[in-house]
C-alpha cells in the first residue's frame, strides 16, 4: 500500500460527482499563474512528461504549449481536458483527435467547476 500523501481520501464513487467536488483526482500542466488560479486544488505538474507518471483519473492541460499534443496519446484511460485558444481550431482538432476533450480556454473556465468527475474515482 502507498504511504500517504498527506491528501484528503479519493471517493470511492464519482457517480454524479462534478470536477470540483473531486478535484484532488485531478492533475494539469498548465504554466499560466492566472490560469492555474482558475484550477483550484489541482495538483500541477513542471513538464507535459510529468503527466505520464501521475496517478489523478483526470487530466488538465493547456494545448497551447510546446509538448503538451505529444503527451496526449500516451495518457490512454484518462479522461483528459484541454484548452487552447479559439481561433486555433487545428490544435483544438489535433487534441480531439488524440482523445482529449478540447474546450477553447473561456469555455474551460467557465465550465470548469460543473464538469462531471471522470468516472471511477
Amino acid at each position: 500500500m502507498p504511504a500517504s500523501s498527506g491528501a484528503p481520501p479519493r471517493p470511492s464513487s464519482t457517480d454524479g460527482a462534478t470536477v470540483a467536488e473531486v478535484v484532488a483526482d485531478v492533475v494539469g500542466y498548465v504554466p499560466d499563474l492566472m490560469d492555474r488560479s482558475k484550477l483550484g486544488g489541482v495538483r500541477f505538474v513542471r513538464r507535459p512528461e510529468d503527466l505520464l507518471d501521475a496517478e489523478e483519473a483526470m487530466v488538465v492541460v493547456d494545448l497551447s504549449r510546446p509538448g503538451v499534443l505529444e503527451v496526449l496519446p500516451r495518457l490512454a484511460g484518462r479522461r483528459v481536458v484541454g484548452f487552447g485558444s479559439h481561433v486555433d481550431r487545428a490544435t483544438l482538432e489535433a487534441a480531439e483527435a488524440a482523445g482529449a476533450q478540447a474546450l477553447p480556454r473561456s469555455q474551460l473556465f467557465r465550465l470548469w467547476p460543473n464538469l462531471p468527475a471522470p468516472d471511477g474515482g
